[in-house]
């Protein structure tokens, strides 16, 4: 019990801090929910310094048949803004607390989307989290997919693609936590 109020409370803080840096700077807040196949997700973000930084912080709950696991995040990404290609690259902190184990573990990664029509993207994206940098029981992990994004009107945007979120934890061996279509809505504030 005091493990899941700890963790609650942490996330609770990146939250304030990232609201904190939004609200020292000019720039739009993004809300994105998400689900598919057995899951719910949810983030908030937005540039940190517009044209070149942005943070999200995340949430993921997967069903039984995927872990069961609830899965909290926070990314700091470069994220210059450009006409054609819209690349992402930088780190995320992941929390992983499933029924296989626990742990958390800074990742590597980011995201690549092209605008192939006025209101259509197409990207992938991915992130790498090695054992040398996590803790508890997770060793390793991974989450990548694919998506096309369509811009409904202003700073509306609705999405569809796949995910894979794959997991080693010792003791727990190596699974998919989340593997399956993602839908989702993002509205900027």
């Amino acid at each position: 019990m005091q493990g899941e109020r700890t963790r609650g409370q942490k996330f609770a803080a990146m939250l304030v801090g990232l609201l904190g840096m939004m609200s020292s700077t000019a720039f739009a807040v993004d809300l994105s929910l998400s689900g598919g196949d057995g899951s719910v997700a949810g983030s908030l973000g937005g540039r940190v310094i517009p044209g070149l930084l942005r943070a999200d912080l995340g949430y993921l709950h997967t069903g039984r048949g995927d872990g069961n696991a609830d899965v909290y995040s926070g990314d700091l990404l470069l994220s210059p803004a450009l006409p054609i290609f819209h690349p992402q690259v930088g780190v995320r902190y992941q929390y992983q607390d499933s029924r296989y184990g626990r742990g958390g573990g800074l990742g590597f990664g980011g995201s690549l989307f092209l605008g192939v029509l006025p209101r259509l993207q197409l990207g992938v994206f991915g992130f790498y989290t090695p054992g040398k940098s996590t803790t508890g029981n997770l060793r390793r992990s991974v989450d990548y997919g694919a998506q096309a994004k369509l811009h409904v009107v202003r700073s509306l945007y609705v999405s569809a693609g796949y995910r894979i979120l794959r997991s080693r934890f010792e003791g727990g061996g190596e699974h998919d936590l989340y593997r399956g279509p993602a839908f989702s809505v993002e509205l900027g504030l």
